[in-house]
């Protein structure tokens, strides 16, 4: 189920229209707290820190080491290195696992389709 103490937020280089049209037909768009956009900073980088305001503006005072960046590009995978975030990529993109695996992400999953065991493994390596 759904874990009530987690704060689900959104990074992405697509603006903010963008986002909002390729996660309509997932049903997830209202699970995304808050959000940083590539209409925010073209820098994808430089988006932690604003998701990270408007966090704070929620009420939520989030510090990076207890942020899991999930991405499917090498660029998903900076993104977090440079903010301390723990790094999970997944294959399921333009990238295959094996390139992905180059960039040392700290999880590595082809999908994300075994619910159960990426939850179990986001949550034990990050309690």
């Amino acid at each position: 189920g759904a874990r009530g103490d987690a704060l689900v937020g959104l990074l992405t280089g697509n603006i903010e229209a963008g986002a909002r049209i390729k996660l309509a037909p997932t049903g997830l768009w209202p699970l995304f707290r808050v959000a940083a956009y590539g209409g925010d900073d073209a820098d994808r980088r430089r988006l932690p820190p604003i998701a990270r305001e408007r966090a704070r503006a929620l009420g939520h005072d989030v510090t990076f080491d207890r942020i899991t960046i999930i991405g499917d590009t090498p660029l998903d995978v900076e993104c977090a290195r440079g903010c301390g975030a723990l790094a999970v990529a997944v294959a399921t993109g333009q990238h295959p696992a094996h390139e992905l695996a180059t960039c040392e992400p700290d999880l590595l999953f082809d999908d994300l389709t075994d619910v159960d065991r990426v939850v179990a493994l986001l949550t034990n390596g990050r309690p």
